[in-house]
């Protein structure tokens, strides 16, 4: 049920013509939908300050991807000192750049083919503090894993619209993907970095001379 949920509601996200804010309206009932049927509170974890935080990253993208190649810089610079990095890669197929993830990271989860609430089960497991959904309305991710609040805390990333649901506690944004003009209508707050979103450049493509 969740496969279909989440391919229904990217389906609607893509298709859909009219305008923005009844797309809105529409993903925010599909999410209320699913926290109704699926939703426990979120997880709360030792509030201890001395702690490293624990951050996890889901995405189907973490592998020889544009979105995986503009992540991964992110990844390896994270203060490992403060921070502990969980990835969850919904990846078929594994590669370089998949390792390149499991090596920056405190651990890599391969979690291709779970249920989202089975997925909520890992990543509540690893008591993971702030959760972020990576690119979760595009193909192959998971853009009703955030009704089922695996996090006391999430954001979105890297996404081509709102959320749409409260259960997301802002996106994550910068000036570049964000202008203050572009009137883009966002339901939950959108949050400028200082710096850019795109924390790395993917390589150039290969084209042998002509």
């Amino acid at each position: 049920p969740d496969h279909a949920d989440n391919a229904n509601l990217s389906a609607l996200i893509n298709a859909y013509a009219g305008p923005v804010s009844l797309l809105g309206a529409a993903v925010r009932r599909h999410a209320a939908l699913a926290r109704r049927s699926r939703a426990r509170p979120p997880p709360l974890h030792d509030p201890r300050a001395d702690r490293p935080l624990r951050v996890g990253y889901v995405s189907a993208d973490l592998h020889d991807h544009p979105v995986g190649h503009m992540l991964i810089g992110l990844i390896e610079g994270h203060d490992r000192d403060h921070q502990s990095v969980f990835c969850y890669a919904s990846v078929p197929q594994p590669d370089r750049l998949t390792a390149r993830f499991q090596a920056a990271a405190s651990a890599l989860r391969p979690v291709f083919g779970l249920s989202d609430e089975a997925l909520r089960n890992v990543i509540e497991a690893d008591r993971i503090d702030i959760l972020v959904h990576v690119a979760a309305r595009f193909s192959g991710n998971r853009p009703g894993l955030a009704a089922v609040r695996a996090a006391a805390v999430q954001f979105a990333m890297l996404d081509v619209t709102s959320a749409g649901t409260d259960d997301i506690d802002a996106t994550l944004s910068d000036r570049d993907l964000h202008p203050a003009e572009s009137g883009e209508y966002f339901a939950e707050p959108v949050r400028l970095l200082p710096a850019s979103c795109l924390f790395s450049k993917p390589p150039a493509p290969d084209i042998p001379p002509l």
